[in-house]
């Protein structure tokens, strides 16, 4: 679990470096102080993060923050942008 960013923002990508097996992104717009564990609210989507070298465009605002939560038998090495 990540605060991707403390504050509201734009998800503009989620590039998949290394993919997982059987790999998730879950994604929530929550403060970054509730970016624990698996968070109770705000949740957004899940995307699958098992294709390597792929860029998942996004564009979602965020309003309190962006949290991401990856989960799956071996995770994936992920670079999140933002703005």
């Amino acid at each position: 679990t990540t605060a991707v960013k403390a504050t509201g923002g734009v998800l503009n990508r989620i590039i998949v470096n290394a993919a997982g097996t059987t790999s998730t992104v879950a994604l929530y717009n929550i403060a970054a102080a509730g970016c624990t564990g698996t968070p109770g609210s705000g949740f957004v989507g899940t995307l699958a993060t098992t294709t390597a070298f792929s860029a998942l465009e996004y564009n979602h605002t965020f309003t309190l923050g962006i949290c991401a939560v990856t989960a799956g038998a071996a995770a994936a090495d992920i670079s999140v942008l933002y703005r």
